[in-house]
């Protein structure tokens, strides 16, 4: 029987539809469906805000529910500045008028940071300073302050999707080389998907990309050796093996029963201590080099002090 994913989508996100549907390219008997709410730019300002209150977004999720749609996941990460209960309190909503399980991606990154175990995440974003600071406000509440942080300063939503993907893989080796042992892409809009897997064998360390992460219904395929894979284009990136996660949830869903968790080998990967080999003479010194806050107009927050440095990569 065919199971239907559906996916509520900013309407000027370009990224997220052609690489969830890569995602399923190799699944069988697996539909990715979409329904569109207006999202134009990010910021911090009412009107940016305003964007996503629920009353515009669940009826993006009823006409999914038309579809007969077995899961709905929201696909954008506004919680990490908006905060994390209105993604809880969403869910929520969607589940009470459809019937059917959903997440989000803010929901589904903060889970797989946790599962990892990572003690020191760098977040990647497009997002302006105001919006990449509240990012981590809000994920220190959850209980993962950054350690490390790139940001490219733009507002435009459109705009992310044009960034290109070495921009994105220099910003994600930028973080690692501060001591990140996991990295989030945390955007929707931003085409880091088909890095991750490249970049986890680099740098040995998990690269979480918001949309691989918020859907993920490849079954692992040989549960001992490989991962779970998400096509054929990115099949072996860590970061693409986490279901135990607000998304194991729609795999239930989407698989009828069968919840899909790590490698085994991953899970020994993880709990043990990283020994990665740095390149370059320094690269230890750089990781543990204090933070330089000059420029800004006001004073650091203590868990953002050690992310604010190297202001020209944003």
């Amino acid at each position: 029987m065919r199971k239907r994913l559906g996916m509520i989508t900013p309407s000027s996100n370009s990224v997220l539809e052609p690489v969830t549907s890569a995602m399923l390219a190799g699944v069988d008997g697996v539909t990715a469906h979409f329904s569109r709410f207006r999202v134009t730019e990010i910021a911090l300002d009412a009107a940016a805000l305003n964007q996503f209150d629920a009353s515009v977004i669940l009826p993006a999720a009823d006409l999914l529910a038309d579809a007969k749609i077995d899961a709905i996941a929201r696909n954008g990460t506004s919680a990490s500045w908006l905060g994390i209960g209105r993604d809880r309190s969403l869910c929520e909503a969607i589940t009470t008028g459809t019937g059917v399980p959903a997440t989000t991606s803010t929901l589904a990154c903060i889970d797989a940071a946790r599962a990892l175990g990572a003690k020191r995440v760098g977040l990647v974003s497009p997002y302006t300073d105001d919006v990449q600071w509240r990012i981590g406000d809000v994920w220190a509440e959850e209980g993962i302050a950054p350690h490390a942080e790139r940001h490219l300063g733009l507002r435009d939503n459109f705009s992310f999707g044009e960034v290109a993907p070495a921009t994105i893989a220099e910003m994600i080796r930028a973080v690692a080389a501060e001591g990140a042992d996991a990295v989030v892409i945390l955007c929707t809009n931003l085409d880091g998907a088909a890095l991750a897997a490249t970049l986890e064998r680099e740098l040995d360390i998990a690269v979480l990309d918001s949309v691989a992460v918020t859907a993920n219904p490849q079954p692992c395929r040989r549960r001992h050796h490989g991962s779970c894979g998400v096509g054929p284009d990115f099949p072996d990136g860590a970061s693409h093996q986490l279901m135990e996660t607000p998304v194991a949830q729609l795999d239930l869903a989407i698989r009828g029963g069968t919840i899909v968790t790590a490698s085994d080998e991953f899970h020994r990967r993880s709990r043990r201590p990283h020994r990665r080999q740095h390149r370059g003479r320094g690269a230890r010194d750089r990781r543990d080099r204090p933070a330089r806050a000059a420029g800004r107009d006001r004073q650091p927050r203590p868990h953002l002090a050690a992310v604010r440095s190297r202001r020209g990569h944003g």
